[in-house]
């Protein structure tokens, strides 16, 4: 890949891998690397090369202080903590996020450099939470302070090499409430645009195949539960933007789930959308305790516009 970007060649590199990424949706990588790059852009770094999966960045020597290897460890603690941040809100299960940092060259022509290979050989080395760099790095983070905890060094040989390097791996503080404040907004200005997660309650298979495939199509994250008992486990664990509910399942009916709703705060931001085929419903106090209510028979199209209301 040619390099387009004005980059210095002694520019401090950055290179990100989230790992175990088959365990989630294409479209949460897609969030993940994007929030990744918010941070990025945040810190003033240039982005030279990204994937599904990785990120190469790096950071150029400013006129001012501070150094550029303290701007891309203080960008990287950040990473680490949107990162977690994000695998806790959209249950990214065993996923993780190693970061490297390493000082140039980097060849202006070509960014599959040695200088970048190495940056990525950094970058596996280190283990969940912390963050590895190269000697040179560290003797410039030295300088500046001792913010960032050392937590050990090894001499380590590169691959296919008989070169030895000198890695220094760094515990960073834990920053999480004040940077995952904007988690939210993060995801919905995602290149999917968050992928709105609707839950369609609805214990009729025709319907809810219906209702499931629409929204589908519409662009939204469905999940389907087919009774009461269903959309309240699936409320446990992750909590929808929309929960399209039907009122007359069997055992927890759809005016316990609303209850349920009622008296949970975390839960009430969920928008509910009920779908119903008794008339009398839209009269009743249940039509104040909802967000919208339709009467069967609904028309696909209808229910998509709506739903898209809330989001």
């Amino acid at each position: 890949m040619v390099l387009q970007t004005p980059v210095q060649s002694s520019a401090v590199l950055l290179f990100a891998r989230i790992y175990d990424g088959d365990n989630i949706s294409p479209h949460m990588q897609v969030v993940f690397i994007h929030a990744l790059q918010y941070v990025l852009e945040k810190y003033g770094a240039i982005l030279l090369d990204d994937g599904s999966s990785h990120i190469l960045a790096a950071f150029n020597v400013p006129i001012q202080i501070p150094l550029p290897a303290y701007v891309a460890m203080k960008c990287a603690n950040e990473m680490q903590q949107v990162f977690n941040g994000l695998r806790r809100e959209m249950l990214g299960g065993g996923i993780k996020l190693a970061i490297g940092i390493n000082r140039g060259p980097i060849d202006l022509q070509n960014i599959d450099s040695e200088a970048v290979h190495l940056t990525e050989y950094v970058a596996e080395q280190s283990l969940t939470g912390e963050i590895a760099v190269s000697g040179g790095i560290y003797e410039e983070i030295k300088a500046v302070g001792d913010q960032f905890n050392l937590v050990k060094h090894e001499k380590k040989t590169l691959p296919d090499s008989t070169e030895t390097i000198t890695l220094y791996h760094f515990m960073l503080p834990d920053t999480t409430q004040e940077v995952t404040r904007n988690l939210k907004s993060i995801i919905r200005n995602s290149p999917t645009g968050g992928e709105s997660r609707v839950l369609i309650a609805e214990d009729a298979p025709s319907l809810r195949s219906l209702f499931a495939k629409v929204l589908k199509n519409a662009g939204f994250d469905v999940h389907i539960a087919v009774n009461g008992h269903d959309v309240i486990a699936q409320l446990e664990e992750q909590l929808p933007d929309v929960l399209v509910l039907d009122l007359g399942m069997p055992g927890i009916s759809g005016e316990d789930v609303i209850r349920y709703v009622q008296q949970r705060h975390d839960v009430k931001r969920v928008k509910i959308v009920v779908v119903t085929g008794n008339h009398l419903a839209s009269q009743s106090e249940l039509a104040d305790q909802v967000d919208l209510m339709l009467i069967k028979p609904v028309s696909p199209r209808d229910l998509v516009n709506f739903v898209k209301r809330f989001i």
